[in-house]
């Protein structure tokens, strides 16, 4: 999985769903008549020689006695059989885009300018299930992919503990048949036209529930009151339409990079020596030995030399604005390393790859004074063996790394601290 997939769909909103092996009985808790719809409904996107709709997602977090926090996301989504599709997501914590012309799938990262090229897959069915990217990005969107799918009914099924239906409602001026169902991780409600045309209107869930079983013990205590909703519309819908000249073709915009990996590190090592990144056991091999040195600019104009901090607890951050586990993690390692600044510690959030621009228009949209050091070429995060964002790293006051931590947890804040304060320790 390429690493800025990865990092900016890292969020728990998941719908990979496992087919119905062939001849297996439908579940207890499964209505028939919730069995019946399902099953009418996937012959109707079966028949589908093509499709479009635009989308919107919204998601709403909520912790007590903290303000309401809600992101948005937009996409635009078209299939056409057997093995056309487009894909492009927007939206303040990431951006993407999925192009499949029948013999090519190419991939691209605004943030980056950059896009990958791979060959497509036999049918549309495997490209939804098998691409790099796609199912994690689809994943966000509700079931939209697998309505697609060679057996959509099977995907629908396969998860669910119950499933009924929830009666009729109204979307505007469109009554909605509205379907319940229950899973292991999530609880969720779709609402599919009325009519011959059942098209997906909305889907709502939360997956609060498999968020807190996968979540650490330390963790729970913490966000066991979070709520935390999630609420897909598709508006737009054209089927089996012509689809517009081009499409399903890709242009690569002005200055975009063909790359074989998104966020490749640079295999020589930065200015100053340290460890290069060639080795194979990933980020955690790096515990205890000596910090590869680096110098990079700020984003204040200044530089920033590893080397000269020895002595003082440094903490990096490597991060990107795209990212949407980074945009709720480094609040937190800020807030963590402020309160120790007067103890000697030193918090860079290394930023990969954007444009500065870009950066301080973040910055001032989340209220965050942060020292920032540029690392425009990836060259700091080849040292540190990064393959997946955020990365945070404790650097003690000889100048060995303490610790590694890839990814956002909620609890981190509180775990940070207590590490940067044995550091300090020492």
């Amino acid at each position: 999985m390429p690493m800025k997939v990865l990092a900016f769909l890292g969020l728990c909103f998941a719908l990979l769903l496992s087919p119905l092996r062939a001849g297996e009985p439908i579940k207890d808790g499964i209505s028939p008549e919730a069995f019946q719809f399902v099953k009418s409904t996937a012959d109707f996107y079966i028949a589908l020689k093509s499709a479009s709709a635009d989308l919107k997602l919204t998601i709403t977090r909520e912790l007590p006695g903290k303000p309401k926090k809600e992101t948005a996301m937009k996409a635009n989504f078209a299939v056409q059989r057997p093995k056309f599709l487009r894909l492009g997501i927007e939206g303040e914590e990431g951006g993407i885009s999925i192009v499949s012309d029948g013999q090519s799938v190419w991939t691209y990262m605004p943030g980056l300018k950059q896009f990958l090229v791979d060959s497509a897959p036999a049918n549309l069915d495997m490209l939804l299930r098998y691409h790099d990217a796609l199912p994690k990005a689809m994943s966000q969107l509700g079931p939209l992919a697998d309505l697609f799918r060679k057996d959509p009914s099977a995907q629908i099924f396969a998860p669910l503990t119950k499933l009924t239906i929830a009666g009729t409602k109204k979307l505007g001026d469109l009554e909605c048949t509205v379907l319940r169902g229950e899973q292991e991780d999530m609880d969720w409600e779709a609402w599919f036209a009325k009519g011959d045309k059942p098209v997906l209107r909305k889907f709502v869930f939360s997956p609060m529930k498999g968020i807190l079983a996968q979540a650490p013990d330390e963790a729970k205590a913490e966000i066991k009151d979070m709520r935390l909703d999630v609420t897909v519309e598709y508006d737009n819908w054209k089927l089996d339409a012509e689809p517009a000249a081009g499409a399903f073709t890709f242009q690569p915009p002005e200055g975009a990079q063909k790359v074989a990996q998104f966020f490749t590190p640079d295999p020589t090592p930065a200015a100053g020596g340290g460890e290069g990144p060639g080795s194979s056991d990933g980020p955690e091999a790096l515990k205890g030995k000596p910090a590869p040195d680096f110098t990079l600019g700020t984003l204040d104009g200044g530089k920033m030399h590893l080397a000269d901090l020895k002595g003082k607890v440094v903490v990096l951050d490597f991060w990107a604005t795209w990212c949407g586990p980074c945009v709720h993690a480094l609040p937190l390692v800020n807030e963590a390393t402020a309160a120790r600044k007067d103890k000697g510690v030193v918090f860079f959030a290394v930023n990969q790859q954007e444009e500065a621009d870009q950066i301080k228009a973040f910055l001032r949209a989340k209220n965050l004074d942060v020292q920032v050091a540029l690392d425009a070429e990836g060259k700091a995060a080849g040292l540190y063996q990064v393959r997946g964002i955020p990365q945070t790293v404790i650097i003690d006051k000889a100048g060995n790394v303490a610790s590694v931590h890839v990814g956002y947890n909620p609890a981190m804040k509180d775990s940070l601290g207590k590490e940067i304060d044995e550091a300090l320790s020492k």
